[in-house]
């Protein structure tokens, strides 16, 4: 997902018809903080493959984040918390077709409590709260902080599993990659900015 800031500040440019090589050059350095973290020894091939998915995907949630965010500073008066159900209802439509096409009910037996407690937490939790406050606070920055805290994610993870997990991880890495990440959103928020959309 290294990628993804490159892809929020060139479809924001895109739209708003303009170029604006600082967000450019600050989505990049996010991309090389979060290059610098990114595990190594992988298959080639299966990389390959993955990698081509994990873009198509990415695309479409940059693209998502900016579409949100030019609507809700275009329209107020449509508060997060008002409109935040339909993003969710639009992926229960198409998840229940794809996977009742692809005959997927089927495994729902197999499903112990374990997997229905992770399935809840993502739901509920990632999907639910956090992409509520993700798109709420997509409405109050500029598109160069969005596109930088897309990756920040990266050594924010590798920090938790290292803390509260007890996983291994190369300090000097995390601190390098993760040290990029935070200047540069930094850097993305000493610009000026405009108004903020009313969100509550």
């Amino acid at each position: 997902t290294v990628l993804t800031p490159l892809y929020v500040v060139a479809w924001d440019d895109l739209r708003g018809r303009r170029f604006h090589p600082r967000g450019l050059a600050l989505a990049a350095l996010a991309v090389v903080g979060a290059v610098i973290l990114h595990p190594r020894g992988a298959d080639p091939r299966a990389v390959a493959i993955g990698f081509g998915l994990v873009q198509a995907a990415n695309a479409c949630f940059a693209i998502g984040q900016i579409e949100y965010r030019r609507l809700r500073r275009a329209r107020p008066e449509l508060h997060d918390r008002r409109i935040h159900g339909y993003l969710l209802l639009g992926g229960l439509g198409l998840t229940t077709i794809t996977t009742t096409l692809s005959g997927g009910w089927a495994s729902a037996a197999a499903i112990d409590l374990r997997a229905l407690a992770a399935l809840a937490y993502l739901g509920l939790i990632a999907s639910g709260i956090g992409f509520f406050a993700w798109n709420a606070g997509a409405v109050r920055v500029e598109s160069a902080t969005l596109a930088v805290l897309n990756n920040l994610k990266v050594p924010l993870g590798v920090a938790l599993s290292l803390l509260l997990f007890g996983e291994e991880a190369d300090l000097r890495r995390l601190a390098l990659g993760g040290g990029l990440m935070i200047a540069a959103a930094v850097a993305a928020e000493r610009r000026p900015r405009g108004p903020r959309a009313e969100t509550a």
